[in-house]
């Protein structure tokens, strides 16, 4: 069993004062307190460690809204952040607080209760999505689908055969085998007529009619014909789209504002500014204009560490930076991502091992007959026979 150990260090007087608390399993910090778990029980401790709601529920997650759902006896119930029970240890199965609302489950029906633990919704549904989003919440009663606000009233009649959670102000429903989409007051603004239907995402939602895909804008009218053979929701204002086995990237205007000509591609994410490509059998990656920032030539582009990636050209290895700039040139027979904690990187050449760092300067020296990568800032390798342990710079210390 793997313990964590938290070490609490108070200046008092002039001494160093150190408390250990140890712990089978601790969660990361949400709202100021911590899950944590020790001898088979879960309690929860605050940011100086200090244990403020004790370790006896069988099982917990973490606070939301000052709320966590916490197990006992084989039965779910909320507490607050001082420990006390806002509802009884009573129900089958609940969710976690989501604007001020929870869902929760009762003799095999749903309902919903509010922060301070009344049932303000009835458990009667059999079914209900995920969370109340935009203040309404998807439920299911005598196996047909509608829609609630957050007081209970219900903003649709229970007719539909699916229905997904409200997304920019629009949900997708289905009835007799076709899709369309509804408004908060519950009115169907985009008929029901297609085969499939995805939520909306930057204004924009993928369609499919007749085998094909398109998009449509809010009001229904169509971004691009549907024709394409595969799509992917929108994201920092491109969509990938796949046409006669080949892919590229639409705007919102529906205009293929880079080719569609990959082998394959990935969609773009707001948080990175380039997307893999491959064509003909090479890879690389391009801007949200089309514009190649890593060259598409290489045999291999792997997954970026610290905005490096590893890269294969013929049978030998380098590294590349996201900005398309070679951090070392493809020399090495082998070559292993980047550690985060020491910024180091194994490699292999004419069967020696050794290690360069992030800018690809060979750090430790390609000398040793093997090695194992970083570990806790230390590497394990083997020189003439002898096995030992070496630190990020190169130098042996104790095992």
């Amino acid at each position: 069993m793997k313990t964590v150990t938290f070490i609490l260090s108070i200046i008092c007087a002039g001494s160093l004062l150190a408390q250990t608390y140890e712990y089978d399993l601790v969660s990361g910090y949400t709202e100021h307190l911590a899950k944590v778990k020790i001898n088979g029980k879960y309690g929860y401790i605050d940011s100086k460690q200090k244990e403020v709601i004790p370790a006896k529920y069988d099982d917990a997650e973490n606070f939301s809204e000052a709320r966590a759902k916490v197990k006992l006896n084989g039965k779910w119930g909320f507490i607050d952040k001082e420990g006390k029970e806002i509802t009884a240890m009573k129900y089958e199965e609940v969710w976690s607080f989501c604007d001020s609302r929870a869902a929760v489950k009762l003799n095999g029906k749903w309902g919903f209760i509010n922060r301070d633990g009344n049932e303000i919704i009835p458990c009667k549904y059999d079914k209900t999505l995920f969370n109340f989003t935009e203040s309404r919440m998807g439920v299911k009663l005598n196996k047909k689908w509608g829609f609630i606000d957050s007081d209970g009233n219900e903003i649709t009649p229970f007719k539909y055969d699916d229905a997904k959670s409200f997304k920019e102000n629009l949900a997708m429903v289905k009835l007799n085998g076709k899709y369309g989409f509804i408004n908060t007051s519950g009115t169907e603004i985009i008929p029901l007529k297609y085969d499939d239907a995805r939520s909306f995402s930057e204004d924009c939602a993928i369609v499919k009619l007749n085998g094909k895909y398109g998009f449509i804008d809010k009001s229904g009218k169509e971004i691009t014909a549907t024709k394409y053979d595969e799509a992917e929701d929108f994201c920092d204002s491109r969509a990938l789209v796949k046409l006669n086995e080949k892919y590229g990237f639409i705007n919102k205007n529906g205009e293929e504002v880079i080719s569609v000509k990959y082998d394959r591609a990935k969609s773009f994410y707001k948080t990175i500014k380039t997307t893999y490509v491959t064509l003909n059998g090479k890879h690389g990656s391009i801007d949200k204009n089309g514009n190649e920032v890593i060259p598409v030539k290489y045999d291999y582009l792997g997954g970026f560490v610290l905005s490096r990636a590893r890269v294969k050209s013929g049978d030998k290895w380098g590294f590349v930076h996201e900005n398309g700039k070679e951090i070392t040139p493809a020399k090495y027979d082998e070559a292993w991502d980047i550690d985060f904690t020491t910024l180091r990187a194994k490699v292999k050449l004419n069967g020696k091992y050794g290690f360069i760092d992030a800018d690809g300067k060979e750090v430790i020296p390609v000398k040793f007959d093997d090695a194992e990568s970083f570990n806790d800032g230390r590497a394990k390798v083997s020189l003439n026979g002898k096995k030992f342990y070496i630190n990020k710079r190169g130098k042996e210390v104790k095992d």
